[in-house]
């Protein structure tokens, strides 16, 4: 059995569930100036995040 899982939600509904996962999970939300989601490092992803002083 083959599963396909399709996201048809609108493109600002995946802009915000992304920046959401940064606001939910991150503590450094506040100093990110990148807000990768789930794309960024501290949640596995390959992006590593530029953090502000």
């Amino acid at each position: 059995m083959n599963v396909s899982i399709f996201d048809d939600r609108k493109p600002w509904m995946k802009e915000e569930d992304r920046l959401m996962t940064c606001a939910w999970f991150c503590p450094l939300y506040r100093k990110c100036s990148s807000r990768f989601g789930r794309d960024c490092k501290r949640f596995g992803g390959p992006e590593i995040p530029k953090i502000r002083r």
